[in-house]
């Protein structure tokens, strides 16, 4: 597999933040791989111009390949344990010549105290308790 300089994966690309995020880096001219759980989400990815990933879990098996691709990865899933980063460490470790960036944003402040499982399919509620 080979490694491009302006190759990128967006986990989490079918929500607010990582959509958004996806969509600046193509207008940019990068090669954008977007992951989302959601097969729903797949053509709208598409229409942006950017590859789509349909992938339950990060891990080796599912996200393993196109992470060995990017120099970036960002992960703006809101749930991250950074499964992703420790991926792109092996691969950082086998070759170190080689820069490669990790990003993790979330915006669960925008959704304040839940009490629950936040994801693409949370709905704001401005309402809600902010956490303090």
């Amino acid at each position: 597999v080979k490694l491009h300089m302006s190759t990128a994966l967006v986990i989490g690309a079918s929500g607010y933040i990582g959509n958004e995020i996806a969509k600046a880096l193509r207008r940019e001219g990068w090669k954008v791989y977007g992951s989302t759980r959601r097969e729903e989400a797949v053509n709208e990815l598409r229409k942006d111009e950017i590859i789509p990933v349909v992938a339950k879990e990060v891990s080796m098996e599912s996200l393993g390949d196109i992470i060995r691709q990017c120099v970036v990865v960002v992960d703006s899933s809101g749930q991250s344990n950074f499964d992703a980063y420790n991926i792109m460490k092996t691969f950082l470790e086998k070759d170190p010549t080689v820069k490669r960036f990790y990003l993790y944003v979330s915006g669960v402040l925008v959704h304040g105290n839940t009490n629950g499982y936040i994801d693409e399919l949370v709905v704001d509620s401005p309402e809600s308790e902010m956490m303090g």
